[in-house]
């Protein structure tokens, strides 16, 4: 867990894991559920935003901010409510580039959870 990770707060899932430890790992299964549900409200996101619709990009933004902090992804979840900001302030034009923020971020959590549960996985097998 080094710098490339450096926007992923492992101690929410190190959390998770002791409150109901198991096999698989309780944070695997919310991390499932975020990887699945996150890039479709992603998505949803960009669809509002090319739509004009800030109401559901606001609704949207806060979904994936609250699912973001359930896996640690605390630069998710600060990017998620600069959307809202934005969006309550009608300051539109700043939007898409805060968009492709979150998306590359959302793309570098994946990255690095997948990475992370796959070792958790070989530790495991030994």
């Amino acid at each position: 867990m080094g710098d490339s990770d450096a926007s992923i707060d492992w101690q929410i899932l190190t959390e998770i894991d002791q409150v109901d430890p198991g096999d698989p790992p309780a944070s695997l299964e919310i991390y499932q559920s975020f990887r699945a549900h996150g890039l479709q409200r992603f998505e949803r996101m960009s669809r509002a935003f090319e739509a004009s619709d800030w109401a559901t990009l606001d609704r949207e933004s806060h979904a994936l901010k609250s699912s973001s902090s359930c896996i640690g992804a605390t630069k998710i979840q600060h990017m998620c409510e600069v959307v809202r900001d934005l969006v309550r302030s009608s300051r539109t034009l700043e939007i898409e580039k805060e968009l492709s923020k979150i998306n590359e971020e959302i793309m570098k959590v994946i990255q690095v959870m997948d990475e992370h549960f796959a070792n958790l996985k070989t530790k495991h097998r030994r």
